[in-house]
């Protein structure tokens, strides 16, 4: 694992160029893949007392019956997950929301296990971890590294890293797939081949949706 110097890092950003600048702050949402889908941050159902973080004994809450119960149909939503599919402000008491900006470590691990087994190295695989300037309250450095897809845990700080946030874009050298977790969103974007799409929905821990912008919108 390294981080990337200025001069590196700047030289991976070019991929960006075409992107709106300011996406460098929430994480950039390249195209050009066959396919995406979206894996939904996880919510919990709790015992009503505003915890902050998921008791041990919670039970997990799925988006797509709840959003069911509520009568709210994904494919109409204007945006991508995000507080807006979701009626309520504030939320429930007994319902901790996904939190917004990154997946959470039992995600992240299911990810990279079907990413590896997409990519020409499996858990070898180089790949580049960027972590946008609102996940880091960090404007003035560019936080990237190189390091194999297996390694990436090691990042956050539950693991001994300095990120509290899973990385806002993740990459093989290969640009084979592509990962984006927006710091405004609930949901991780997936691109890459129609086999990877079928792994993650196969994947049990993963709840993933396809969701598409709305025509003339």
């Amino acid at each position: 694992m390294r981080e990337l110097r200025r001069g590196q890092a700047r030289r991976e950003l070019k991929w960006f160029a075409a992107l709106p600048k300011w996406q460098v702050t929430t994480g950039f949402d390249q195209v050009g893949w066959p396919a995406s889908r979206w894996v939904l941050h996880r919510m919990y159902r709790t015992a009503g007392l505003g915890s902050l973080t998921a008791p041990d004994d919670a039970d997990r809450l799925r988006w797509v019956p709840l959003l069911a119960d509520l009568g709210v149909n994904p494919s109409a939503q204007d945006l991508p997950p995000s507080l807006a599919w979701f009626p309520w402000q504030p939320w429930p008491t007994n319902i901790l929301p996904p939190e917004e900006g990154s997946l959470e470590a039992e995600d992240l691990d299911a990810l990279l296990d079907v990413l590896a087994t997409h990519s020409a190295d499996g858990p070898e695989q180089e790949c580049i971890a960027y972590f946008g300037g609102l996940s880091t309250m960090d404007f003035d450095t560019v936080n990237m590294y190189q390091l194999p897809l297996r390694r990436v845990p090691e990042l956050l700080s539950d693991n001994g890293g300095k990120f509290r946030a899973t990385p806002s874009n993740l990459w093989p050298t290969d640009h084979s797939w592509f990962v984006w977790t927006d710091w405004d969103l609930l949901g991780t974007k997936v691109s890459g081949s129609e086999g990877l799409m079928l792994s993650l929905e196969a994947q049990p821990d993963l709840e993933v949706i396809e969701w598409r912008k709305p025509d003339g919108l």
